[in-house]
């Protein structure tokens, strides 16, 4: 897959690491994975996806409203 939208779910998840974990392993090359969440915070969210993987690193972070939740956070695979 080039792009995975995780949008409003991180937070719903029994097991996010080893969905994260798949969502890594069938992310393409150069793939961009969007998170969302309106109950995890930054923090939390990059928590999340790092613990599982260090092939996916933050290449762009947008703001909304100047929260640190509702932030939209894009990861890459891409060196």
């Amino acid at each position: 897959m080039d792009v995975i939208l995780l949008f409003y779910d991180l937070h719903d998840l029994k097991s996010p690491d080893s969905i994260v974990r798949e969502l890594d392993r069938v992310l393409k090359t150069k793939g961009t994975l969007a998170v969302i969440d309106h109950k995890f915070d930054v923090t939390k969210v990059v928590f999340t996806i790092n613990h599982v993987t260090s092939e996916l690193k933050i290449s762009d972070r947008g703001e909304s409203n100047n929260k640190s939740k509702d932030t939209l956070l894009v990861f890459s695979n891409e060196d």
